[in-house]
């Protein structure tokens, strides 16, 4: 009686690393050729798929770019309701500190920011990009500034900011331009 084999079915045999990146590559390769000849074969469906792939990216990059603009314009919407009070450059310290208090004490008033013509000069020179071109001037062209910050309650009524004017203007006219 002869020795039967009772196993059936395919043998497994262990692929080396080398064999398995061979096939790997030839199978990305083939992959590849028949998707570029399907692209060709089919040029409408090719452009109508990159069409819809392209709006997919656009559209969530467009949407950033508008949100991130309309927080910009409403960050700085507040801030540019003030009124800049200039100072006149021979205005002594004195002067410039009782024009301070004068503009704190008005009605409608909710800040009231002092910036010196030294501070003024460093800001524009780090700004502007015209920082070496100011080392040739011989003094500093740029006056002292108060940023006047209205008090805004509901819609913006303009009357009482050229009231406010008149009075900054009547009341401060020896320290200001």
């Amino acid at each position: 009686m002869a020795a039967t084999d009772n196993s059936r079915g395919a043998i497994g045999k262990k692929l080396s690393f080398a064999h398995r990146w061979r096939g790997y590559k030839a199978h990305h390769r083939e992959t590849l050729r028949a998707s570029l000849v399907k692209m060709l074969h089919e040029p409408m469906q090719t452009v109508l798929t990159v069409m819809v792939i392209a709006i997919a990216l656009a559209l969530p990059a467009s949407l950033y770019l508008t949100v991130d603009n309309v927080q910009q314009l409403g960050s700085n919407f507040e801030s540019s309701a003030q009124i800049t009070v200039f100072v006149n450059k021979g205005a002594k310290p004195e002067a410039i500190e009782g024009l301070e208090k004068k503009l704190n004490g008005m009605t409608g008033v909710t800040s009231v920011e002092y910036i010196s013509a030294q501070q003024a000069l460093l800001e524009f020179k780090a700004l502007s990009g015209f920082g070496s071109a100011l080392r040739y001037l011989e003094d500093n062209p740029l006056p002292a500034v108060f940023l006047v910050q209205p008090m805004m309650e509901g819609e913006v009524d303009l009357s009482p900011w050229w009231m406010m004017c008149r009075s900054i203007w009547h009341g401060c006219s020896a320290y200001i331009h």
